[in-house]
């Protein structure tokens, strides 16, 4: 805790003192317990895990120096879940008290119990870049099931399967949905602590929703507005319309009623409603296909249609 006190803000290292971390306990934070203490700008998290993973190496590797029997060149045994579970000195209380009595652990509890089991699979995530698959998390899931019967009572929905909590692929709703489940989630947070080299998976930058427009757009917007709907006034009606996208989406983000709208971009109704299509996407999008002429240019449009 020395070590974070000199580096962190007082803010965040005040947040781990509310929330009574000590030495002792600071090995078991992760991204998800952070999140719950109020803990979620990226810089003091980073700092805070790098933090944890050297003290837990270090551990590892005062363990397997006064353990030689139990290091890396000994064939690991195949645990067992409850074996797992039992070896870990937090959660071994939950066992013993709740789930060796048939009782479900609280949600927070479940939480815990998934990060301990799926430890092995974060430690090749964030080392190796070794992804899960659907079928690893699986077998996780059943192992629990197996174990644990009376699990089952856990699932999300009526209607979901009895493995619901822990995972469900694409959350039962399709090939396009994304996983749910604790298992799911845990790993899903683990990815963040992946470098953006060792990732799998990246999403593009979104582009900031613009609160304000410039003077020369909403003029653009009204000179549109005076063009009358013809086939020779097509290309350059489509052409400010993708330029207006901002205009555009600051009046859908202020909820303006439809008539407001119209007001401001009457073409948006033009063309049988190409011009929605073509302001919703910007003018950079269309610019680089050079759509506006080769796909959404109307062949034969007669006037005043």
């Amino acid at each position: 805790m020395d070590e974070l006190n000199r580096i962190l803000d007082d803010e965040t290292f005040g947040k781990l003192v509310d929330n009574k971390i000590t030495d002792a306990s600071l090995a078991f934070l992760d991204q998800e317990i952070l999140d719950s203490m109020g803990i979620v700008a990226m810089g003091p998290k980073l700092i805070i895990m790098s933090v944890v993973n050297n003290l837990n190496e270090t551990k590892d590797t005062i363990s397997e120096v006064a353990n030689p029997s139990t290091s890396s060149t000994t064939p690991a045994k195949d645990l067992t879940v409850r074996e797992i579970l039992e070896s870990h000195p937090k959660f071994r209380s939950i066992l013993q008290d709740k789930l060796d009595a048939k009782i479900v652990p609280k949600e927070n509890e479940l939480k815990l119990m998934v990060r301990v089991l799926c430890a092995p699979i974060v430690e090749r995530l964030t080392k190796e870049s070794v992804y899960p698959t659907t079928e690893e998390k699986k077998k996780l899931v059943a192992k629990i099931l197996q174990q644990f019967p009376f699990l089952n009572a856990t699932k999300r929905s009526v209607d979901g399967p009895e493995y619901s909590l822990f995972f469900w692929k694409n959350g039962g709703q399709g090939a396009k949905h994304e996983h749910t489940g604790l298992i799911q989630t845990h790993l899903r947070n683990a990815c963040k602590n992946l470098l953006p080299e060792q990732r799998k998976f990246t999403h593009s930058p979104k582009s900031p929703a613009p609160d304000s427009v410039s003077t020369e757009m909403i003029e653009l917007a009204e000179n549109c507005a005076r063009y009358g709907q013809t086939s020779a006034n097509y290309p350059v009606i489509a052409k400010i319309m993708s330029d207006v996208h901002d205009l555009h989406m600051m009046l859908l983000r202020e909820k303006k009623d439809i008539q407001s709208v119209l007001r401001i971009l009457p073409h948006l109704i033009s063309y049988n409603g190409r011009m929605v299509i073509i302001s919703v996407l910007s003018s950079e999008y269309f610019n680089s296909f050079n759509l506006i002429n080769t796909f959404y240019f109307p062949k034969t449009i007669s006037n005043g249609v």
